[in-house]
Parts: C-alpha cells; sequence; structure tokens
C-alpha cells in the first residue's frame, strides 16, 4: 500500500519530471526495508542497540540501524535518477559524516562538545562547498528584504545545528522523528516541484521513501507491538541534516519556492518543542542539554494519552501549521505579520508548557 501511494505520488509529479523517479522510489522503499530484518541482528550482536530505561518508552534492547538504512537506501535509489548530482555532493559528504558520527555516538555516548564540533564541520561543508546558505531574511521587519552579509555563514550554521538537535532531541517515542522526516520530506518535494527545482524534488521524494520503509518497522500497531529497530542518534543527525539542506535551499534566492519564514512553518513542531524545553531546563537551572521527560510528546503522554494518539495529534499540528505558512505565502500576507505570529503560538506554548512542567 505505501508502495502504490508512493508512486501514485511520482505519477502525481509526472508533468514536472522525467519517469526515473517512478522506478527509484519502490527501489529506495525495498532496499532501506530488506536492510533492516538483514542488519538488526548483527546490531544485536555488536551492541549497536538502545536499551530501555525510564525515559524510554520499550521495555527491550533495540537495533539502532535505522539511520544506517535509511541512508543506504536513499543513496543506491538516487543512482536510478537521470540528472546530475554534483550540485549536491556537500549533502551527501555532509549526511555520511553526521551517520558515523552518530553510529559511534549509538555505540557509546560521546560528549555534547564532540558532537556538536562535528554538526558544525558539516554545516560548514554546506555552505562553503555546497552553496547552501542563508544569505536574506526576506522581510521580517516590513521591508522590502533583510540581507545578512558577513553574517550569512554563522548565521547558517547557529540554524543547522539547530535543526539538527531539533530532530535528535524530539525523537523520543515511536514513529516521531521518522513520521515528522517523512511528512516535512513530502511537503519540501511538492513546494520544490511548484517551482520546478526537480531535482531537489525528487532527492526530497527518495528520502520519504526510504523513510516510510523505516516507519514500517518502527511503529506500533495491533499486530505488532515490540518496535523492531530505532533511529538512532545516526538516523536523527542525518534526517535532520538533510532537511535543513532543503529547508535553506528553497528559501532563498536562486531556488526560492517560499520566503525564508515560511521555512519557521514548515518545521514549527520540532523547533517550538526544543527551544521550550531548553529554556524550561535552564529556568529550572539543568543544563539545556540535559536529558529528561519534558517535550511535547512526553506532555501529551502523562495527560493520559496513548502513544498511537499522542503521535496524530502532533502529525495533525504539524500539517495544520504548515498549511498556514504555505496559505500566507499564497495569499501575500506581509512576511512579518508571520513572523510576528510563529513567535506568539512559541511563546504560548512556552508559557503553558513550563507552567504544566513546573506543577
Amino acid at each position: 500500500m505505501i508502495v502504490s501511494f508512493l508512486q501514485f505520488f511520482a505519477i502525481y509529479t509526472m508533468p514536472y519530471t522525467d519517469n526515473s523517479l517512478f522506478y527509484a522510489l519502490p527501489v529506495a522503499f525495498f532496499i532501506t526495508a530488506l536492510l533492516i530484518p538483514t542488519l538488526a541482528p548483527l546490531a544485536m550482536r555488536i551492541g549497536l542497540t538502545d536499551a530501555p530505561c525510564n525515559r524510554r518508552l520499550h521495555a527491550s534492547e533495540t537495533p539502532l540501524v535505522g539511520g544506517i538504512t535509511i541512508f543506504i537506501g536513499l543513496m543506491f535509489a538516487i543512482l536510478i535518477l537521470d540528472t546530475s548530482l554534483s550540485g549536491y555532493r556537500a549533502l551527501f559528504a555532509g549526511s555520511a559524516l553526521l551517520l558515523l558520527v552518530g553510529v559511534l555516538d549509538d555505540f557509546h555516548e560521546l560528549s555534547a562538545r564532540f558532537r556538536f564540533f562535528y554538526q558544525v564541520l558539516a554545516a560548514l561543508l554546506m555552505t562553503q562547498w555546497g552553496g547552501i546558505a542563508i544569505t536574506d531574511l526576506g522581510s521580517l521587519l516590513g521591508t522590502e528584504s533583510l540581507p545578512l552579509g558577513i553574517w550569512s555563514v554563522p548565521f547558517t550554521v547557529f540554524c543547522v545545528v539547530g535543526v539538527i538537535n531539533a530532530v535528535n532531541m524530539i525523537d523520543g517515542m515511536d514513529g516521531l522523528s521518522g513520521s515528522i522526516m517523512l511528512l516535512t520530506a513530502l511537503l519540501l518535494a511538492l513546494l520544490a516541484f511548484s517551482v520546478n527545482q526537480i531535482d531537489s524534488a525528487s532527492i526530497l521524494s527518495l528520502f520519504a521513501a526510504s523513510c516510510a520503509a523505516f516507519l514500517v518497522f518502527n511503529l506500533r500497531t495491533h499486530l505488532r507491538k515490540r518496535i523492531h529497530v530505532f533511529l538512532g542518534d545516526a538516523g536523527s543527525m542525518m534526517g535532520g541534516y538533510i532537511l535543513c539542506w532543503f529547508l535553506i535551499d528553497l528559501g532563498q534566492e536562486p531556488a526560492q519556492a517560499y520566503a525564508p519564514v515560511t521555512a519557521l512553518w514548515l518545521f514549527a513542531i520540532p523547533i517550538i518543542d526544543t527551544v521550550a524545553t531548553m529554556i524550561g531546563r535552564v529556568m529550572r537551572k539543568k543544563s539545556p542539554f540535559s536529558a529528561d521527560r519534558t517535550h511535547l510528546h512526553h506532555l501529551l503522554l502523562s495527560s493520559g494519552l496513548s502513544v498511537t494518539t499522542t503521535l496524530l495529534v502532533i502529525l495533525v499540528a504539524i500539517v495544520l501549521l504548515a498549511s498556514v505558512g504555505i496559505l500566507a505565502e499564497n495569499h501575500a500576507i506581509p512576511e512579518w505579520i508571520m513572523t510576528v505570529a510563529f513567535l506568539t503560538i512559541s511563546f504560548i506554548y512556552l508559557s503553558v508548557s513550563n507552567k504544566h512542567k513546573l506543577d
């Protein structure tokens, strides 16, 4: 059923691209799906697993090979595309770098400083080699544009590291990070198709297909209660990097599909949740990088919702906020208004969530 949907997606976008995407989508899906049961037993033998603890929702050791399989499935499928990929070498290199660092972190928890160093390095690969950077913030102040000038690279690095950690930090519930990556990739792919950015749209579509295959083994169902595989830090960091590449690229000239502020609405839930959680930790005199159970999904679960209902609530919220951003874009709502609206929603969530945490 999932493969049929992906091929329908390819047919829907045929007017914009060639038929190589039609064949590449099932390759991304099936290679990822076949690798998971192949690598999971190996991961159990070598200790590449996530053990249960008081912050986890699973009851037994689970292999952390989701990110590895998504990356391999994506890379194999990309080879089928009838297009030049030279402009994406930095994307593949940065993704591979973070995947490797993530695997090492999954084996033996690395220091935050070590992870941060390589996240910055991957961000610099994006800006200096890939040429992807935030050069203009748009009309945030009601002016025609707000160019960053010499602050472009440091601001981009800050945003890349932020998005990577947003995906990594929200990865605390079955199916959550994988579903967010899948949904965001599909939204970005459709927006890329709409402005004829075929290569970007195709890569995003293949990434979504690999994420869909992972979710088959990660989502809870009535038929299978035990989760077969998790993303791991390797998957969440790699996935966050890929999404951030296209969130930035499609929000800037010459490939612009939306105003820079719209990117915030497309990725609103991970951003708002991460910022609110870190601020809350600082307010409680804890490290912003310390682990706890204060994310949005923890709050929803503690309110009595099931894992499945919590996941659906978050995904619906993502779609609603993304729809607001896209509709505002289509109706030419001033960017400064959308910025104020986003900050207002963020402040409301920060106030409500931290009051709940303190109570």
